[in-house]
């Protein structure tokens, strides 16, 4: 299993996560399955790109509470 299909099935279960939610459970993903990944923020967002790309995955904005930052959010399509 490569970086890209570990991000998809993580973001085909975690409905509606940031980056940062992404990447945490790719990581407790990779380790509990014993996959040799080097698993780097910067290669999962490289991952979550290309599956927007593709058309798996919906990237949207998201203001915080104190609306002064914007997150960035994925959601899965049907196609995922």
């Amino acid at each position: 299993m490569d970086i890209k299909q570990l991000v998809a099935t993580v973001a085909s279960v975690a409905t509606n996560a940031d980056l940062n939610t992404i990447y945490a459970l790719v990581m407790l993903a990779a380790e509990e399955l014993k996959l040799k990944l080097d698993v780097s923020i910067t290669l999962v967002e490289e991952a979550l790109r290309q599956l927007v790309e593709e058309g798996y995955l919906i990237e949207y904005e998201e203001a915080t509470l104190d609306l002064s930052k914007r997150t960035r959010k994925y959601i899965a399509t049907e196609k995922l």
